[in-house]
């Protein structure tokens, strides 16, 4: 009969080793940026989400089709009157605001040295 059998019963304690509890340490303060970081994302979605009675939309994009549309339609008037008018007095008018629209779209090239 042998001392040393071997017994499902028996539990073994191991005592947890100066690196095993740095590991943890490092967990629990990757669980807590992620906290951090859920808490983020969803301040970010409520700062960015308008709400009305039947509709929920994203701020940045109605602010964008808004001004895109709003630039749109200028051009289109911008260009409709330079063409169908005569009058030069009255296209300085136009063409300033068909520049300047441009060049709110088309930043100014950058020289690299």
């Amino acid at each position: 009969m042998t001392t040393n059998s071997y017994s499902p019963t028996k539990s073994i304690l191991i005592e947890p080793t100066h690196e095993d509890l740095t590991i943890s340490r490092e967990n629990i303060l990757h669980i807590s940026n992620l906290d951090r970081i859920q808490e983020l994302e969803r301040r970010i979605e409520v700062e960015n989400t308008w709400t009305s009675c039947c509709l929920k939309t994203d701020r940045r994009a109605v602010i964008y089709f808004s001004s895109f549309s709003l630039s749109a339609s200028v051009l289109i008037l911008c260009i409709y009157q330079l063409l169908t008018k005569d009058d030069c007095n009255s296209n300085q008018l136009f063409l300033g605001l068909l520049t300047f629209i441009l060049g709110v779209y088309f930043p100014n090239p950058k020289i690299q040295k």
